[in-house]
């Protein structure tokens, strides 16, 4: 058994809605242990009213379940999850959307039980796989620290991935062989499933920033490392080809092309700085050579990226320069050619350079909002110096 007490992933504030929601459902539990005492009302009667399913969908069920437990071991276990994940979640979403974001994924997966079940159900299970499942999308990288109760007692660091993953895993299998646990298997799935995709769509649409490492992120880089690698394979299946072909080897070319591909690995691996210095040291050695320092287009824009924030603006421009030299077709050329005269005019004092990369955009332009920036940044550049 693996039981959570915290994640190492710090929060920007601190957490007010998940304290606030912990603390009502102990309130509720322990109301439903007193009503009985002080008035007609009994622990059924009370779970009769707020339970959901049973037969029939009342509304309100689909919120008031989620505040209602079976017993103590039921409401330990959902508060000590929805304290450890909870924050995290809340800190990403903004306080006000948590709370909507928490009762939708209730209801959602209160919903889901009562059409696909027919005992009825009560717990904040559904509501806290909703969390830990946006948690999944927006953390899998955080490791949680647990209390372990297995052969032995202890404390141990879990990935949150192989955490959340494994309880799907456990209620997966459990609602596809039958097994009877007394567990409203289908609202944990739904609650996972409801906040897997809000996390991801709002990801997705930009409506909630991206971190370095959140899935849609890891998502994406994964693929464009793979296309980079694909890339390389495809110049380097190509130059092997042509060397076959060719009557006398080139050495030289042998050893560029073992460089780029140098340069465009460290890229994929994430490894940016180092890719910097060996794309200096090819350039370097290879000036002589025209299009020396040409990489794929992805890995050629993300350098250019990296060195200018790094503030390497001398070897950015080259780079820029490069690209504008290989990928002449380009949609985002233009663009490309209003940050490299930007360079030029601000950190490299080419005026001259940044006045002939910008007039022709600034003249006669099918997208005028290219052609109002080119002319702002011509307008910037010092009247003194003209040629």
């Amino acid at each position: 058994m693996l039981i959570p007490l915290s994640t190492d992933r710090p929060s920007r504030r601190p957490a007010l809605v998940t304290p606030v929601l912990v603390s009502l459902n102990i309130s509720v539990f322990i109301l439903m242990l007193i009503a009985p005492m002080v008035s007609d009302l009994t622990v059924e009667q009370i779970y009769r009213f707020g339970q959901v399913g049973g037969g029939s969908i009342v509304w309100y069920t689909l919120i008031t379940s989620a505040f209602l437990h079976g017993g103590f071991v039921h409401l330990l276990g959902n508060m000590i999850t929805l304290w450890v994940f909870g924050p995290p979640v809340e800190d990403r979403f903004g306080r006000g959307w948590f709370l909507a974001f928490y009762l939708a994924a209730g209801a959602a997966s209160g919903l889901a039980h009562a059409l696909l079940e027919a005992p009825p159900a009560i717990g904040a299970s559904g509501a806290i796989a909703g969390v830990t499942g946006a948690f999944l999308v927006l953390f899998p990288a955080t490791r949680v620290r647990c209390l372990m109760i297995l052969f032995i007692i202890g404390l141990v660091m879990v990935p949150s991935w192989f955490l959340i993953g494994l309880r799907i895993a456990f209620d997966l299998l459990s609602q596809s062989f039958g097994v009877e646990n007394n567990i409203a298997n289908i609202a944990h799935l739904a609650g996972y499933a409801f906040g897997i995709g809000v996390a991801m769509t709002l990801l997705w649409t930009g409506m909630l920033s991206r971190e370095p490492y959140d899935l849609f992120t890891i998502l994406r880089h994964r693929q464009r490392r793979k296309s980079i690698r694909a890339a390389v394979d495809a110049q380097a299946a190509a130059r092997a080809k042509k060397l076959a072909r060719a009557e006398k080897p080139d050495p030289e070319a042998d050893d560029l092309a073992r460089r780029r591909a140098r340069v465009a690995t460290l890229l994929a691996e994430d490894r940016a700085g180092e890719a910097a210095d060996a794309y200096a040291d090819l350039l370097s050695v290879y000036a002589h050579r025209p299009h020396a320092g040409t990489l794929s287009r992805d890995a050629q824009l993300r350098l250019v990226g990296y060195l200018l924030s790094t503030d390497r603006r001398d070897l950015a421009a080259r780079a820029l320069e490069g690209f504008l030299g290989t990928y002449k077709d380009d949609a985002e050329r233009d663009e490309l050619k209003i940050l490299l005269a930007r360079i030029a005019a601000h950190d490299l004092g080419d005026h001259a350079r940044a006045r002939a990369l910008l007039e022709p955009i600034a003249g006669q332009h099918r997208d005028q909002r290219l052609s109002d920036l080119a002319r702002e940044e011509l307008a910037a550049i010092p009247a003194g110096d003209q040629p």
